[in-house]
This record gives structure tokens, C-alpha cells and sequence, in this order.
């Protein structure tokens, strides 16, 4: 009963649901990444670089999981440009949140805890910016003799299919 009055909540947020799903994994690349760095960079610059790791490993999975229904009309690295530069508000959110916690010695203690909040403070903005800038391409053709006349930009050599 439960499923079937969620079930069309669910189809119409699909998209939502599964980039926060990789956003969950992106926090968690993200964190990792905070700590490996912290001792070699200080907490400040490893914070800024691991938000770029996390950025790449969010905008492979999205393109792979979240977005795999459309057809990419743009290379792999202009795409991920794109990500980046259409995330920046995000980034914005996200980072913000992050250094004003870090102020507060617990969040310093426990930067995991820091970086939560600024994963959750940049989603929405990422998700609409992603959304509309970066895999905003055609769908897929779901005929077969519409998918013979669709050029797809991806050739069989892209590792990233």
C-alpha cells in the first residue's frame, strides 16, 4: 500500500534521488579525501582539493547512472568543464558552510561533520544547475528506427560509455 502511493512520487524525483545517491558517494569520496590530505596540506587546502575530486567522481557517476538515458553532446572533458563551472554555485554553498563550520572547534575536531552540512547545502543548487546545463541533452531514442537516425556523440573508443 505504501509503495503504491509512493510509487509515482518516486518516478517523478527519480532523477533527484539517484544524484543525491551519488551525491552520498561524492561526500563520502569527499571526506576520504579531506583526511588522506589534511596532514600532508593543512585542513584548508585539502578541503579545496578534495572538493574537486569528489566533483570528478560525481559528475563520472551521474553521467553513467543518474543521466545514462540521454544522449551526450558534448566530449567527456568539455562535459565535465561544464559540471564543474555549472556546480560552482554549489561549490559556493557547499564550502561556505564548510569554513564558517570550521571556525567552531568541534567542526575542526570533526570535519566529517562540517562537511555533511556542506554537502546538503550545495545539493538542490547542483542538482538544478546539472540538470539544466550539463546533461540537459536530447533523450534517448526509445525506437529502434529512431535510434538508427540519432548521431550519438560517443564512439565505442569512450571509456566513459
Amino acid at each position: 500500500m505504501l509503495y503504491k502511493n509512493l510509487k509515482p512520487l518516486l518516478n517523478r524525483h527519480k532523477n533527484f534521488l539517484k544524484f543525491a545517491s551519488i551525491g552520498s558517494l561524492g561526500f563520502l569520496c569527499d571526506t576520504a579525501s579531506v583526511y588522506a590530505l589534511k596532514g600532508l596540506l593543512g585542513l584548508y587546502p585539502a578541503t579545496f582539493l578534495a572538493y574537486f575530486i569528489a566533483a570528478t567522481a560525481t559528475w563520472y557517476f551521474n553521467r553513467c547512472w543518474t543521466y545514462s538515458h540521454i544522449i551526450h553532446k558534448h566530449s567527456i572533458i568539455v562535459q565535465w568543464f561544464r559540471f564543474l563551472v555549472a556546480n560552482s554555485v554549489g561549490l559556493a554553498l557547499n564550502r561556505t558552510t564548510v569554513v564558517l563550520l570550521y571556525s567552531l572547534s568541534f567542526f575542526h575536531t570533526y570535519p566529517v561533520v562540517a562537511l555533511a552540512f556542506g554537502s546538503v547545502a550545495g545539493l538542490f543548487a547542483n542538482f538544478n544547475f546539472s540538470s539544466k546545463l550539463v546533461f540537459q541533452s536530447h533523450e534517448k531514442a526509445s525506437s529502434p528506427s529512431s535510434e538508427i537516425n540519432a548521431i550519438p556523440t560517443n564512439t565505442p573508443s569512450d571509456p566513459f560509455l
